[in-house]
């Protein structure tokens, strides 16, 4: 199994760089080195990368993580975990049965409300309901 220490690691290392250029550009801006409107891109930017890059980092440990667990399938579960299991699965179908009415709560403010934040929270919300459907899938097969 991956240890935990490893995402640690590799957290903490990332905050650390995440955390010296946000300085760095808050640097530049008091300096007047970048404008408050380049400074906003910078750090539009700066998150984006921020996603992408600890995104494809914690797939691979968790990539590594998969092969390590599917080698010591084997093993089973007790009856007090397959219920707990279950129990993280009833959760999960009432949580994603809440983000589908906050969905279609949102849809319809669609004419109202401005259209990047609602587009945004849009987006989220199906990224939620995404996340959700696979860790329902994952404790299911778990499960069985």
């Amino acid at each position: 199994m991956v240890k935990s220490a490893s995402i640690v690691k590799v957290t903490l290392l990332f905050s650390a760089c995440f955390v010296s250029i946000l300085l760095a550009g808050t640097f530049a801006l008091i300096r007047g080195v970048l404008s408050p409107r380049g400074f906003g891109v910078a750090i539009s930017v700066l998150c984006i990368v921020a996603v992408v890059i600890l995104s494809v980092v914690w797939s691979r440990i968790a990539r590594k993580a998969e092969a390590e667990t599917t080698l010591n399938s084997s093993d089973t579960i007790d009856e007090s975990t397959r219920k707990r299991r279950m129990r993280a699965v009833r959760f999960y179908q009432g949580w994603i049965a809440l983000l589908v009415v906050c969905f279609l709560y949102g849809l319809t403010k669609a004419g109202t409300a401005p259209v990047a934040p609602l587009a945004v929270g849009l987006v989220m919300n199906a990224l939620w309901i995404f996340a959700s459907i696979q860790a329902i899938k994952k404790l299911r097969n778990s499960v069985q």
